[in-house]
């Protein structure tokens, strides 16, 4: 009630400044909607000393003396604009208005804010009036995310075209997942829905007998490490989409939908999980390092990762939220995943001078280390009984020793020589199960515990194809699964074996995308 009451206040106050609010001689500029004391409305500050005052930026008031501060404040002197909370109370509130998506073109990938319709700055006046029913109508309009001009573009267009009552959410679809928000997907034209549908359903290449009914469930960005929860109902995965500059965490649900963004944005992000009981969730952040991406690895060096130092490990609600740090020793922890118990978590960490395997309780204590040979040791799962691990390893020697370890002092790894390896928990005896001298990681088990589903670049001889395969641990026989011409990766099946989940970029709209995919298990 509280918030409906709010609201209701919010938009009698807007009837009542509306004509000075939506002023667009800058000779007049103030900042009526800004001096609104209620939960959510942005403070009015000055700007720039030879303007009257108008609604900058939060938190960017006190700097206006560099170019891009001074852009970014210019941006806002259209007209006044409201932050999260404010968009939240009136949805939630049911109060009429358009919300509309001002993107177009290829900075549109058809996600919106629940009820948003698609108008950009470019939209007749006939195609306007079609979305917005009379010029008194509540009009809120928002992009990608403050960067992005087409939000007060389409609001400068609208009051042109005579709305009145026209908003903007500067902060966007970007900081709408940010707060943990849903999102949905734009309603469609019959052919472009048939053109999804078709994409959605995604071919069976001639060899992948195990597999059956693929499902594309992401559509376009980077999207990889698609982790299953317990009961296989829902996904934890890490994208780089929309205007996000490097990883953020996001759950769906198993079918595609239901996408929320529980990383704060900050930092780059890698390697989240789900713990059985659905109490919480793990993943590796750099945001305690700085809230920019960190720096791309340097390739004069060949083809390597980065170890960043600033990455620990954090455990989370569902929602992200009380996130809380689980790591706290210099340099690189990540590759955290819950056991099937949810009673220890297994990562990677630097935090002997080399890339090891550890143990440790969910809230961070009891700290076990289970690796100690020369090299690096990561990318490790649980099987699905917990008292096995597999991993992806490199055992260098000689002047390879020597270049892992420079590389290593450096904060990177040159990935292209990885074996496959698995270890009893109770014996801890590592037992290698491929040989094949090229870059194989992504192990996970299957099922019945007698095989490990892996990714190689083994059969490609340029060593840039990565296809799926899986290996006996008996009998160490591998059998090739996949047979896309280009990148399959990242595979995880479900506990009741029926389901396998695997990033590829099969199936792209675009080069480099990289989306996530479901399918059928066929033994």
């Amino acid at each position: 009630m509280s918030k409906i009451l709010q609201t209701l206040f919010i938009l009698g106050f807007l009837a009542l400044t509306m004509p000075q609010a939506f002023s667009q001689d800058t000779k007049q500029q103030n900042c009526s909607f800004c001096k609104l004391k209620a939960k959510g409305a942005e403070k009015c500050q000055k700007c720039l000393s030879s303007e009257k005052s108008i609604c900058p930026l939060p938190g960017k008031a006190s700097d206006y003396s560099n170019k891009s501060n001074r852009e970014m404040c210019n941006k806002f002197k259209q007209g006044p604009y409201i932050n999260t909370t404010v968009l939240e109370n009136i949805i939630e509130s049911n109060v009429p208005m358009a919300l509309l998506d001002a993107r177009s073109g290829k900075w549109d990938d058809k996600t919106r804010i629940p009820g948003a319709q698609s108008l950009n700055d470019k939209s007749t006046r006939d195609e306007v009036a079609k979305v917005i029913k009379t010029k008194d109508t509540l009009v809120v309009t928002y992009c990608s995310n403050v960067k992005c001009p087409a939000s007060n573009r389409l609001y400068i267009h609208l009051k042109k075209l005579g709305y009145k009552n026209v908003l903007e959410y500067p902060f966007g679809i970007e900081e709408w997942l940010k707060a943990g928000n849903d999102i949905e997907m734009d309603a469609v034209s019959e052919e472009q829905s048939a053109d999804k549908v078709k994409r959605t359903e995604v071919t069976v290449f001639e060899g992948e007998k195990h597999f059956k009914n693929i499902k594309q469930l992401t559509f376009g960005g980077e999207n990889a490490e698609a982790y299953f929860s317990y009961n296989a109902d829902q996904l934890i995965f890490q994208s780089k989409r929309n205007d996000l500059q490097c990883d953020a965490i996001f759950t769906m649900d198993v079918d595609g939908n239901n996408v929320k963004m529980v990383s704060s944005g900050k930092g780059t992000t890698t390697c989240s999980f789900i713990a059985p009981d659905y109490k919480s969730i793990i993943y590796a952040s750099t945001h305690l390092g700085g809230d920019e991406c960190p720096p791309k690895p340097d390739m004069s060096k060949g083809y390597v990762w980065a170890l960043y130092k600033s990455f620990d490990i954090f455990s989370a609600d569902p929602d992200g939220s009380n996130l809380v740090r689980l790591t706290d020793t210099p340099g690189y922890d990540a590759e955290g995943v819950y056991s099937p118990k949810g009673d220890r978590i297994l990562f990677t960490s630097v935090r002997t001078g080399d890339l090891e395997l550890f143990l440790m309780d969910p809230d961070g204590s009891n700290i076990e280390q289970l690796t100690d040979t020369p090299g690096y040791d990561g990318g490790a799962f649980f099987s699905f009984d917990g008292e096995w691990i597999c991993w992806r390893a490199s055992r260098p020697q000689g002047e390879e020793l020597t270049d892992y370890t420079n590389l290593l002092n450096d904060g990177l790894i040159r990935p292209s020589k990885l074996e496959i390896y698995v270890m009893n928990l109770k014996d801890r005896k590592p037992i290698q199960l491929t040989s094949n001298g090229a870059a194989n990681f992504g192990p996970y088990f299957h099922p019945s515990g007698n095989k490990v589903i892996f990714v190689s670049n083994m059969d490609d001889p340029q060593h840039r194809n990565f296809e799926m395969y899986m290996v006996d641990i008996k009998t160490k026989e591998i059998e090739r699964l996949s047979y896309n011409p280009t990148f399959d990766g990242f595979p995880m099946f479900s506990h009741d074996g029926k389901k396998l989940v695997f990033a590829s970029n099969r199936n792209n709209s675009r080069p480099h995308e990289t989306n996530i995919f479901i399918a059928d298990w066929v033994d």
